[in-house]
């Protein structure tokens, strides 16, 4: 008698069977593609018709002017029809940088805390964005 080693009896899948799940692995892949790109293709189309329908600034206006030490700004109550919110000052150095973003609700006189030259305004929230709600004050400060 010989003896000889037992042969393996398992056997690996058909070579068409691992042919066919990496087809169905890859169509997934690809379905998953076109979905995500679908989604964000949409997302920013809605955003675009969001922006699209605020177009107008709003009917809200505010006065500042220069207070007699040529160093603070004063500014009135807001004036139209439309409801704004944030109100905020805005300075801006001499090269046109914004430097400072500051809440402005309930404050009627600001004085940025350094010399020399700025431009100051205020801007408002209104459905969805910010917009300038004042003219421009030009502040020369020793």
């Amino acid at each position: 008698m010989n003896p000889t080693a037992p042969k393996d009896q398992t056997q690996s899948p058909p070579r068409f069977l691992w042919i066919a799940l990496g087809a169905v692995l890859g169509a997934v892949l690809v379905c998953a593609c076109a979905l995500a790109a679908g989604l964000l293709l949409w997302r920013f189309s809605v955003q675009d018709a969001a922006q699209a329908a605020v177009s107008a600034p709003p009917d809200a206006r505010v006065r500042i002017w220069l207070e007699e030490d040529g160093c603070h700004v004063r500014r009135s109550e807001v004036e139209g029809k439309d409801a704004v919110r944030l109100l905020t000052w805005v300075v801006r150095d001499a090269d046109g940088y914004t430097v400072l973003e500051r809440a402005a609700d309930g404050e009627y006189t600001y004085g940025y805390f350094r010399g020399g030259q700025y431009r100051i305004h205020l801007k408002a929230w209104h459905q969805g964005r910010y917009w300038q709600v004042s003219d421009e004050v030009v502040v020369n400060c020793p």
